[in-house]
């Protein structure tokens, strides 16, 4: 019984215990057991917020089944067009994947999810804020969804061509 007289050790212990009985109770049959324990003592917010929460997703991802690309098409007043690109993570570095992961989650926000499209005019914003600082005028800015289809696993198929779809346009 070392572990009660230790209070890291029993620390630790209880917050696995807990752990156990917040992921037992999820999967229980039946509503009883899980709306008492997880609804009436408001545990299941801090559950979630916390990261707690198991799925079965966790164990067979669903493979993607589009890659999707984001590019920045600008425009200045000369008639010049630029291509912005966040970076490329197959080509990067592992240290350098790690220090630009941030530009992932954005992208994957900006390209997928309709509710955060106000990361859409927020990007134009900034792109034409860094292409003023280096001097040139950008007067549009294009946001475009380029999206190519992943053929099944096992199929000889050619890939479909890229798909591009403009997602915002920006005129300033």
């Amino acid at each position: 019984m070392e572990w009660l007289t230790n209070p890291p050790v029993f620390l630790v212990n209880s917050l696995v215990g807990l752990y156990l009985l917040i992921v037992t109770t999820q999967h229980f049959p039946g509503e009883s057991c899980r709306s008492v324990l997880l609804n009436e003592w408001r545990v299941w917010p801090w559950v979630t917020y916390l990261g707690l929460q198991q799925s079965w997703k966790m164990f067979a991802p669903e493979v993607p089944r589009a890659l999707r690309k984001l590019q920045a098409i600008l425009v200045t007043a000369e008639g010049e067009t630029i291509v912005w690109e966040p970076p490329d993570f197959a080509a990067l570095s592992c240290w350098q994947g790690f220090v630009h992961d941030h530009y992932r989650k954005y992208i994957e926000q900006v390209l997928t999810n309709e509710q955060r499209a106000y990361h859409r005019p927020a990007l134009c914003e900034y792109l034409v804020r860094k292409y003023g600082e280096q001097g040139k005028k950008v007067v549009k800015v294009e946001l475009v969804n380029c999206i190519r289809s992943i053929p099944p696993f096992g199929t000889t198929a050619e890939p479909p061509a890229l798909e591009r779809k403009v997602i915002h346009t920006l005129l300033v």
